[in-house]
């Protein structure tokens, strides 16, 4: 291949990247599981900025803890515009187009080209962005950018850029991982600099450093005593089962990410007989940084770990550097050319998969917005969810978002102002056991304490397995009656 020919092949692999990551702004709809709950804190954000506490009858939700998150800048102004849909919505496709710049910003930094880069889109999309992980995934992009700028000032020498400064901030804010991480990074890179120069004491120094700063954050995090049950994870079984890519179905998603598998593995052995002919270059950084995180997610087990997602934050990270790492590395060639549209190609046919897997949730969506219309003006409504399908666990945020009362829902993640006589009151019949619906049967016997005014139940009709909308319905039946009903969703008041 000619210069020029490299150029153009290098310009359309990218743009086809591009759509990679921008596919779901076709989709027609997006919900993830935690999405819901960054869309409500900006919901809440806006009102602590320019309005009144949602709320009514004395019980309005507590602003003051609210604080300006980093997904904010994208999800408060697509909420007061376009409503909580778009406002996940654009999350979603911020979080794939911040990781593929990111990634390419590194590749630009250590002045590599390679057809490879085609690997990054499939790890933008996996099992972290599903569950709504959005503050670390932009965390980890912007660790990313501030690398490739430290690469860059380290190589060109100067004042300490701007951007770089700019990075470090906005990758504090969005997580906090971010710095940690990239301490480690910074530490790792300049220690193997040292001792690849000789200087054998400074690099075993920054190594011990990065490390020991790493450890330590770790141990207070995975140290503390979880607060909701744990899941079970095997990180063997995840680990070559590429769990961390697995986006919403994984029967049929096992052909596509075994595919990208054997692809990632040819792209390790091209990268592997590329470094043998070459000198050590900045992006070897990633090669240990990857094997650190493979190791820690297989031998950090404790029950907050666990909860936390650790062993799948740190595996997805790892085959993200992996990846990254083999793009650097792996020279342009028709081989590579190949694994890129493979690549590309596996990555598609997942979009399409989360696409439709992701479409019907549209109705539940539409059903939620309606029956949000159907609720008591500035009234406290009591949500009890029906069913166990996961998606759906935060889905009464999005209510919340958009109403300007306040709604009681266990997993909504908002609770209420302390100190007016209804709220104590309501605190104590409550104490902490929301789900148990004996609260709610004292209202019924005494109309004076009602200080909630009506019930939101979220799910399809006939779904069983939620402890809040089984302890809540016999009430349902008996003291109250449904004013707005439909497949998904139900509001019922006071008889």
């Amino acid at each position: 291949m000619g210069g020029t020919e490299r150029s153009w092949t290098d310009k359309v692999l990218l743009a086809l990247c591009l759509l990679g990551v921008l596919a779901p702004l076709c989709f027609r709809h997006v919900l993830t599981l935690d999405g819901p709950l960054h869309v409500q804190h900006a919901a809440m954000l806006g009102h602590r900025i320019f309005g009144e506490a949602p709320g009514g009858h004395g019980v309005h939700v507590a602003l003051s803890g609210i604080w300006p998150h980093a997904t904010d800048l994208v999800a408060l102004p697509l909420l007061k515009i376009f409503g909580p849909a778009a406002a996940e919505h654009g999350l979603v496709v911020s979080c794939g187009l911040l990781l593929l710049l990111a990634c390419r910003a590194w590749l630009r930094a250590t002045e590599r080209s390679s057809s490879l880069f085609a690997l990054v889109p499939a790890l933008c999309f996996g099992q972290l962005l599903v569950l709504g992980f959005f503050g670390f995934l932009w965390g980890v992009a912007f660790v990313l950018l501030a690398g490739a700028c430290w690469i860059r000032w380290r190589r060109d020498g100067g004042k300490v850029p701007i951007m770089l400064v700019l990075w470090c901030t906005l990758a504090a804010w969005s997580h906090r991982s971010a710095l940690p991480l990239l301490l480690l990074m910074i530490a790792t890179q300049e220690g193997i600099v040292f001792i690849r120069s000789r200087r054998f004491w400074k690099g075993a120094l920054l190594l011990l450093g990065g490390l020991m700063i790493a450890a330590g954050l770790l141990l207070a995090v995975v140290g503390a005593a979880p607060i909701e049950p744990v899941r079970a994870v095997e990180p063997w079984r995840d680990l070559w089962q590429l769990r961390p890519l697995l986006l919403m179905d994984a029967v049929s998603e096992r052909p596509l990410l075994l595919a990208y598998g054997v692809l990632l593995l040819f792209a390790v052995v091209l990268a592997v007989r590329a470094r043998r002919r070459s000198a050590w270059n900045t992006s070897d950084v990633l090669l240990p940084l990857a094997a650190l995180l493979l190791i820690g997610s297989l031998a950090v087990r404790t029950p907050m770990a666990d909860l936390l997602y650790l062993a799948d934050r740190a595996q997805w990270l790892a085959l993200l550097f992996l990846a990254l790492w083999c793009a650097t590395n792996v020279p342009r060639s028709r081989i590579a050319l190949a694994i890129a549209l493979a690549a590309l190609t596996v990555h598609a046919g997942r979009m399409l998969l989360l696409e439709r897997r992701m479409a019907p949730y549209a109705e539940y969506h539409h059903d939620l917005m309606r029956a949000a219309q159907q609720l008591p003006d500035h009234g406290v409504v009591a949500v009890a969810h029906r069913g166990d399908d996961w998606i759906l666990h935060n889905a009464g945020a999005h209510v919340s978002s958009v109403y300007n009362g306040m709604l009681l829902d266990k997993r909504g993640g908002l609770w209420y102002a302390r100190g007016s006589p209804q709220v104590e009151r309501l605190r104590e019949l409550i104490g902490g056991r929301m789900c148990e619906g004996y609260w709610l049967r004292h209202m019924e016997r005494d109309p004076a304490e009602r200080f909630v005014d009506a019930v939101l139940v979220i799910g399809a009709h006939g779904a069983i397995g939620d402890s809040c909308a089984g302890s809540f319905q016999p009430l349902l039946d008996r003291a109250m009656h449904t004013t707005f009903a439909n497949g998904n969703t139900s509001v019922h008041v006071w008889r």
